[in-house]
């Protein structure tokens, strides 16, 4: 007991010694002050070994001619957007329960995307779609599937699967997204 005692007073002297000396912020910086300005010379990361490149395109050949039958059966009143993260769509809940938790079910949608989803003029989504490729086959890739069924029919969001997109037709498209609704 002694020992705790000792080792509370030791913590309080060295947290008061650090905020004497600068070293220890003593809470947030008032609403007011301005933020410290970041020049050009102090950026905080060097990308001089990095390698980046920008994409001619954010989607495959296939997403793109699929985007644009898509597009035509649409009504004017739905927006149609590409790889959005399932995070932007759909939350982890973090209320009640234990922040490890949270950050494993956040984890999970994170860096996962839908390939497109329909969403009204006020951007509520209406419909998830994925397109099933060739790259759906492996294990991993359909263990990836059914989560994403699974989690859009938990939050109430209708996903519609393509498995030939440049072989469905308008009308089959316009037909199976209207199912869905």
């Amino acid at each position: 007991m002694l020992y705790t005692i000792l080792l509370l007073v030791l913590f309080f002297i060295m947290v008061g010694v650090a905020k004497a000396l600068g070293i220890l912020e003593s809470g947030p910086p008032p609403k007011n002050e301005a933020q410290p300005r970041i020049e050009n010379d102090e950026i905080p990361f060097d990308l001089s070994r990095s390698q980046y490149f920008l994409r001619k395109s954010i989607m495959t050949k296939d997403e793109h001619n699929f985007a644009n039958k898509l597009l035509e059966c649409l009504p004017a009143s739905t927006h149609l957007v590409a790889k959005i993260r399932i995070e932007d769509v759909i939350g982890a809940k973090k209320e009640g329960r234990e922040y490890k938790a949270f950050l494993r079910d956040r984890g999970r949608i994170s860096s996962r995307h839908f390939d497109f989803l329909i969403v009204s003029q006020g951007y509520e989504p209406l419909i998830a779609i994925e397109l099933d490729g060739s790259s759906h086959r492996s294990i991993k890739a359909r263990k990836i599937d059914l989560f994403k069924d699974e989690l859009a029919e938990m939050v109430g969001l209708p996903l519609v699967r393509f498995s030939s997109p440049n072989r469905d037709s308008i009308d089959e498209i316009t037909a199976k997204l209207g199912a869905a609704i």
